[in-house]
């Protein structure tokens, strides 16, 4: 991803995921994309993801380190439940006819999520925040 496409700030519950004109092939469909099969075009990607408004948090912390008995891996997250919208729009050329798409926003993500993690080696060091939306 490029630097800067990614923002974030767990303790306020706010982040934000952005690329503009970001290269990306057109596969036609998933099991085209899946299966190995030959790309149909490229196209120009600009989306902007944005998660807001906790909805509640989650704190999850395993601080054992691995034992005879026990494999487990340090972790620690901070959580932050929230909404997120998505905005998008798209430019292909495919067989020499170039089309502009904009996709409607969109605030329904029925699953939102971001959080400070960390684990293993990085245990005791600052945290790595991650995000993620599910629909």
């Amino acid at each position: 991803m490029p630097p800067g496409s990614v923002e974030a700030d767990v303790n306020d519950g706010e982040a934000s995921f952005s690329l503009r004109n970001f290269e990306i092939d057109d596969y036609g469909d998933v099991v085209n994309a899946l299966t190995g099969g030959k790309e149909i075009a490229t196209a120009r990607l600009t989306l902007r993801i944005d998660w807001h408004r906790v909805t509640r948090r989650h704190d999850v912390r395993n601080p054992n380190p691995p034992s005879a008995f026990a494999q487990t891996t340090p972790f620690a997250t901070h959580e932050a439940f929230t909404n997120a919208s998505l905005r998008w729009s798209a430019v292909e050329t495919l067989n020499g006819v170039t089309s502009h798409i904009i996709g409607q926003r969109s605030d329904a993500a029925d699953f939102a999520l971001i959080a400070r993690e960390r684990n293993g080696v990085f245990f005791d060091r600052d945290g790595v925040t991650i995000t993620r939306t599910i629909n």
